[in-house]
């Protein structure tokens, strides 16, 4: 069976109780508050294979997209939500990213448009993808 993940962590998780849940955030107003940052309609996503170096992806290992559509980048308390939506509005992928950035977002070696990013699918299944074309900017 091929899952759309390339490590060897097998977790699963409904996607739509966490997204409904508030993520696990204390029920302030402040942290029920999503603020949009960034919007692209054409994001590109693929699948990548297993890191052959602890330096990271190479662009050359972004090879097969699997998702193309938009991405919205929103604040939402002390995370930063990427949500990635099928042409229906569903979720595709989704990513968490905390203080701690470098354990979600990895640049590639030879670009500063390519990132790998620990996501969730829509399947439940978390996983690091590929994020490339993409300006982002993390600041929180």
């Amino acid at each position: 069976m091929e899952n759309n993940i390339n490590n060897n962590e097998n977790f699963k998780f409904d996607i739509n109780s966490l997204l409904k849940s508030g993520f696990g955030l204390n029920n302030s107003q402040e942290e029920n508050l999503e603020i949009l940052k960034l919007t692209k309609d054409d994001a590109h996503v693929y699948k990548l294979p297993p890191m052959s170096s602890s330096d990271g992806h190479t662009t050359d290992e972004f090879k097969d997209l699997m998702f193309r559509g938009k991405m919205k980048m929103y604040v939402k308390g002390p995370l930063v939500v990427i949500y990635f939506l099928n042409e229906n509005n569903t979720v595709f992928l989704v990513s968490f990213v905390d203080e701690n950035i470098d354990k979600y977002v990895t640049r590639a070696r030879d670009s500063t448009r390519y990132f790998s990013l620990r996501g969730m699918n829509d399947k439940g299944e978390a996983g690091y993808y590929g994020l490339g074309n993409a300006y982002l900017i993390f600041s929180i």
